[in-house]
This record gives structure tokens, sequence and C-alpha cells, in this order.
């Protein structure tokens, strides 16, 4: 018993003299290293006044798997089914005081066809055709002449007309043709007409001016009607006119083609119808 009791009193002094031993070199170890946290790091830079350059040796690498394809499949057609009118193009127009050329075949009319052939005319005009009024003025100064038939040339030569007349011009709204100008007019007025060796046959006689032709009518076919004197003077009427006819014009310059009932009376009616081509000028 006194053995183990003291078996055991020597384990425990043992167990205490390494507890204390453990003790002082922990004691030891921390007051080695307070002794060196204690120490200064001395802090230099590569240059003065130079921050040192910070590297990232981070890397990112991005891969996209997402693929994404899209195809369109509707298509649209479209029809425009509203047709657009041309432009229309400016009409130049022309106006004022202008003078005109023409000259064309005159036909006989009335009582004038029984003793001449178709004839030629030429005329001059003037006139004005005011912008902004369809309503003008023209004067016109023509010259005539016609062949008379055989059995009425006896000598007396050609029949020969002159005439000067005035007339009121009207004219209709100015339309586009092939991009130039195009006009409808109509005439009408007065004229004084001088007049030669015009045969008047009708009424029971064949006269030229104051002369009787002998026989005063052919007693057969072909005969040949003669005056006592193969020469006239120049005789005086007045008459009248009416007519139409169109223009179709470019800058200042129009072309026109007309025709006009011309008529007057000697002792017969003498009537004339003339298709005149010409031009006139702004």
């Amino acid at each position: 018993m006194r053995v183990r009791i003291a078996s055991m009193f020597l384990l425990g002094a043992a167990l205490t003299v390494h507890a204390a031993a453990a003790s002082a070199q922990d004691t030891t170890r921390t007051t080695r290293t307070r002794a060196r946290s204690q120490q200064r790091i001395r802090v230099t830079k590569e240059a003065p006044g130079e921050v040192a350059p910070r590297v990232d040796t981070v890397t990112v690498y991005r891969t996209d798997t997402l693929a994404t394809t899209r195809v369109d499949t509707v298509m649209t057609t479209r029809y425009d089914t509203v047709q657009l009118p041309p432009p229309v193009l400016p009409i130049r127009y022309a106006g004022g005081v202008y003078f005109g050329l023409g000259a064309g075949p005159s036909i006989p009319k009335a009582d004038f066809d029984n003793s001449a052939q178709t004839g030629y005319h030429g005329e001059a005009q003037l006139g004005v055709d005011p912008i902004g009024s369809p309503l003008g003025l023209r004067a016109d100064l023509g010259y005539s002449a016609f062949e008379p038939f055989d059995r009425y040339n006896a000598g007396q030569g050609r029949a020969q007309i002159m005439n000067l007349a005035g007339d009121l011009k009207l004219r209709l709204p100015t339309r586009a043709l092939f991009n130039k100008r195009f006009q409808l007019y109509g005439l009408a007025g007065g004229q004084w007409d001088r007049y030669k060796n015009i045969v008047e046959a009708g009424h029971n006689a064949v006269t030229m001016g104051d002369q009787t032709a002998t026989p005063i009518t052919p007693t057969t076919s072909g005969q040949t009607i003669t005056f006592n004197n193969v020469s006239d003077s120049w005789h005086s009427a007045w008459g009248w006119n009416a007519g139409g006819g169109f223009q179709f014009g470019w800058g200042k310059t129009n072309m026109f083609v007309e025709s006009r009932y011309m008529k007057f009376n000697g002792r017969v009616d003498l009537t004339q119808i003339p298709v005149v081509v010409g031009f006139t000028w702004y």
C-alpha cells in the first residue's frame, strides 16, 4: 500500500515539473515573437515620385457557344394598281399684235361656178390676239384669180377679185398637242371687194360688168359666148365672210389652216371659198 502511494506521489511530481518547464518555454517563445514584431520594416520605391505599375495576372476567356440562325420565309409582293397621269407640261402662250401670210386654192360657188374654175387665193393678215381674252381683231388683204370655162373665154382674161376684210376672231381655250399649243378659232366680218373680168351667168343672161354677151344664152352645147368688148374695168361691191380654222404654235410662230365663205353680189351671187395654209408671227 505504501509503495503504491509513493509511486503515485512520484508520478505527480514528475508531471508538475514537466508542466512548469513547458510553461517557461512558451513564455520565452512569446517574448521572442513580440521582440520581432517591434522591428521596423523599411519600404523603398524604385524611383522617387513614381508609382509601381500594377500588373493583373488574371486572364478571362469567354467562349460563346450559342449560335443563332434566322431564315425569313415570308415574301411580300406589292402591286400598285393606281396609275398616275403624266405630268402636264406648261403651255407657252403667245399674244399681241401679229402679222401673217397664207395661200391656197379658192373654190367658186353659187352663181360664180357657172363661169369659173377653181382658182388660187393669197392673203396678208394683220391682227391682235390679246392674252387673257378670247376675242381678237384681224384685217385681211386678199387676191384671187380664176380661169373661166372655155365657152366664156373670148379673150377677156382671168377673173380677178381683190378684197379687204375686217373680222372678229374668237379663239377657243388653248390645248397642248405634242408639247405645242393648239387652238381652234372662228372668224366673221365684212369685206369690200374689187373685181374684174367676172362672167356673171344666171337669171337668163350672161354679162361681164356692163356688157351683155351674144347670144344671151348658149343655143348648143359648147357654143362660145362672146362680148362686144373683151376689155373690162374694175367694179366694187360690199360683202361678208365667215369661217374658221386652227393654229398650231411654238414660240412666237403659229402655223394656221383656215377656210372662209366669202360672198358679194354683182348682178348675180358671187361666192368663193378659199382654203388657206400659212404662218403668223407675234
